[in-house]
């Protein structure tokens, strides 16, 4: 009998949790096309988040791709930001990446959606923000898009640890191969002050391969490290490529089976994320982000990075455990290929 019991209290569980979500939706069903004579173009949306003084457990947002209901789907594998910035401040910060699926075969009723933590930012998703789908790309605007939705759940509660502030390292798009312009040199080490509470710092990034040479495929389609180092000490290594055959979204049109520069077309990118603990004493340290040396003497190869140092309290506890996701057995789309 306590079978029963059990999945009695974790539907009562869920129940109440349902009940203090809060859902941000800036855009719904926006349709989102290209600027072909710029390649980029922004469609902000102001919208009204929770506020200072509410605490948030944890915030996730979902982004759904349709088909416009007046446009077939658009075709293009694209690189696009979705960024935030809090009215009143200077500050405008990259908190997810969507990369664009090969829509050509795709039709209404088409959709596909995929989530993202973003608690890190949490500091930030109150009050009034402007929320900006940036979309990038050349293909006509006139007879294809997408209609996107952005929907954020704002999950009330005591968090398991309180975002304390969040500083930027990092962002835009950086030279790699150019001897002219050393990405060491345009991504420096940066040395902050952290607050005296911060028990953890996190190094969250979002970072996608571009550019493709004739010879070596840098870098969309070569295979390259990145070493993150935490007052001079390596605490992160890791290849900067996917493997894009485990995409769940599939089949696509055009080349989206092939392995790329730590991205795949059709992706919402979880970010990678760095924990290191602060043992206390100095306040001041010093982060700095690494790439494999390469060299090539007519590079257009780049990387799109966004990197954000987040600094966290101590833990309210010692365990805390939350049920978040079921894999097996799910119709969740993003599960597919496990089921």
């Amino acid at each position: 009998m306590r079978v029963p019991i059990l999945l009695l209290a974790l539907a009562l569980s869920w129940s109440l949790s349902a009940q203090d979500t809060l859902h941000v939706r800036p855009h719904d069903r926006a349709t989102i096309v290209t600027d072909p004579a710029a390649g980029v173009r922004s469609f902000p949306a102001r919208v009204q988040f929770p506020r200072a003084d509410l605490d948030l457990r944890q915030v996730l947002l979902t982004v759904t791709f349709a088909c416009p209901d007046s446009l077939r789907c658009a075709e293009w594998d694209y690189l696009d930001h979705i960024l935030v910035h809090p009215l009143g401040s200077t500050d405008t910060i990259e908190v997810a990446r969507m990369l664009t699926p090969y829509g050509g075969f795709y039709r209404n009723p088409w959709s596909f959606t995929w989530q993202v933590d973003v608690t890190d930012f949490s500091p930030l998703l109150r009050d009034s923000v402007e929320v900006i789908y940036v979309h990038s790309g050349y293909e006509p605007n006139n007879d294809r898009g997408w209609a996107v939705t952005l929907d954020f759940a704002c999950i009330t509660g005591p968090p398991a640890a309180r975002v304390l502030a969040v500083h930027t390292l990092h962002r835009g798009q950086f030279a790699y191969g150019d001897t002219t312009k050393p990405f060491a040199a345009a991504v420096p080490p940066r040395t902050l002050a952290l607050g005296p509470s911060a028990a953890l710092a996190r190094v969250r990034l979002h970072q996608t391969g571009h550019g493709m040479h004739a010879d070596d495929g840098c870098a969309e389609f070569c295979r390259k490290w990145r070493e993150v180092r935490f007052d001079g000490r390596p605490v992160d290594r890791r290849d900067l490529w996917r493997e894009c055959g485990t995409n769940p979204l599939q089949p696509q049109a055009g080349t989206w089976i092939f392995d790329r520069g730590n991205w795949c077309p059709g992706e919402l990118q979880q970010p990678d994320i760095v924990d290191v603990p602060l043992a206390g004493g100095s306040c001041t340290h010093t982060v700095d982000v690494v790439m494999e040396p390469y060299a090539h003497d007519s590079s257009t190869a780049h990387w799109s990075l966004a990197a954000y140092l987040v600094e966290l309290d101590a833990p309210r506890a010692r365990h805390d455990a939350a049920l978040v996701d079921i894999l097996a057995p799910s119709d969740a789309p993003v599960h597919r290929l496990r089921n």
